[in-house]
């Protein structure tokens, strides 16, 4: 594959994909919707239809929905999550995550022991980027604290394997299995994580309700991303890595009021422009709850709020190459189906009725926009 020569997706590939270039490897998102329950055999068989298509590397695969047989115990590269406020529609959705490099020998993907991918790449000028994904579908231990605090610590050895710290973690999720009474056991064992690992650039995240796998009081997804200079040289901004934080006046900082993240980064790295906005919902700049008996109230709020965490890092919703939508229920599903309809907003999106990190509030969404970026060697 060179750097301008994708693919033409194939008729036979029932997926709908967006691919975004960098400096040495495309970063692919493609979703797939059943009206139903499907087996896991299914989201493989998908996996490898895309990954054989882009010659391309899986980097997690994630599920909102029903599965009629379970993922695999050996490959931790997913994450399930499934309903628990309503078991109507919306069916089975399927998110998977590639990367594919633009010529052999350009970018390594490499799986560690602990089952996290490390991607790695050299510039032009010798420095050394590294991209790290670890999914923790079912972390050891009994209970929500002992399970995030022991995934956070496989985590920390992961990293120190791929030679990376936390540090590098740019964005976070949790998905937890009893949200109402267990999201302050995520912020304890979180906040003592941070405050061992000296973290004060606090990551985008996500701390969701769901239904898991047997076992999983909560799924974890880390991401990390690292440059490693080459002495004596000048990297440009757009091939190494350059974070910053992003805001929106419609909302404080959540670190405000509690847990420990932003509402969203940017990431320029790789020739690519990322923006990662965390899970955000309709709570207004102090920090209070905005609920109304009309679900269209608290959809228009969070989203204008999500637009505005966009816009700040340079992007907009037609750069959204993956969303993740958390309602409470078919109504709240249908006022966001009218936000976009009146809005003419189309995003390739996962849907699911779930609580959230407040239980008077009834939706949430979260977003990554990517867009390819000019570098000097272009």
């Amino acid at each position: 594959m060179t750097h301008t020569d994708l693919p033409v997706i194939p008729a036979s590939l029932p997926l709908s994909v967006r691919a975004v270039q960098g400096v040495a490897d495309t970063e692919i998102h493609a979703v797939h919707h059943a009206p139903g329950p499907v087996g896991f055999d299914t989201v493989g068989a998908l996996a490898d239809q895309l990954c054989r298509t882009y010659g391309a590397h899986l980097l997690r695969a994630v599920v909102f929905g029903e599965l009629t047989t379970a993922p695999p115990a050996h490959d931790d590269r997913w994450i399930w999550v499934r309903p628990t406020t309503h078991t109507g529609e919306p069916g089975t959705s399927i998110e998977l995550m590639a990367l594919a490099p633009h010529a052999p020998g350009d970018t390594t993907v490499a799986r560690l022991t602990s089952g996290a991918s490390v991607v790695t790449h050299r510039t032009l000028d010798g420095s050394r980027v590294r991209r790290f994904v670890h999914c923790l579908p079912r972390p050891a231990g009994t209970g929500t604290y002992a399970q995030v605090t022991h995934g956070l610590e496989v985590v920390e050895a992961a990293l120190r394997e791929a030679g990376m710290t936390p540090l590098d973690i740019d964005r976070t999720w949790f998905f937890i299995a009893d949200i109402g009474s267990s999201y302050s056991a995520l912020n304890k064992a979180r906040d003592e994580a941070f405050d061992r690992w000296g973290i004060r650039r606090y990551p985008a995240s996500t701390g969701i309700g769901a239904a898991l796998p047997p076992g999983a009081e909560v799924s974890m997804v880390v991401e990390a991303s690292a440059q490693e200079t080459a002495r004596d040289t000048e990297t440009d901004p757009a091939e190494g890595k350059i974070l910053t934080v992003l805001s929106t006046p419609l909302q404080t900082a959540p670190s405000e009021y509690g847990p420990r993240f932003v509402r969203g980064n940017l990431l320029r790295m790789a020739g690519r422009r990322t923006v990662n906005v965390s899970g955000i919902s309709s709570i207004d700049a102090q920090g209070r709850s905005i609920t109304s008996e009309d679900p269209s109230v608290c959809v228009d709020y969070a989203m204008r709020s999500l637009l505005g965490v966009l816009a700040a890092g340079g992007t907009g919703p037609q750069d959204i190459c993956s969303a993740y939508v958390y309602c409470r229920d078919p109504a709240v599903r249908a006022a966001f189906s009218a936000y976009l309809a009146a809005q003419d907003l189309d995003f390739p999106h996962l849907l699911t009725y779930v609580p959230v990190c407040r239980p008077e509030l009834v939706f949430e969404i979260e977003a990554r926009a990517v867009r390819g970026e000019p570098t000097g060697t272009q």
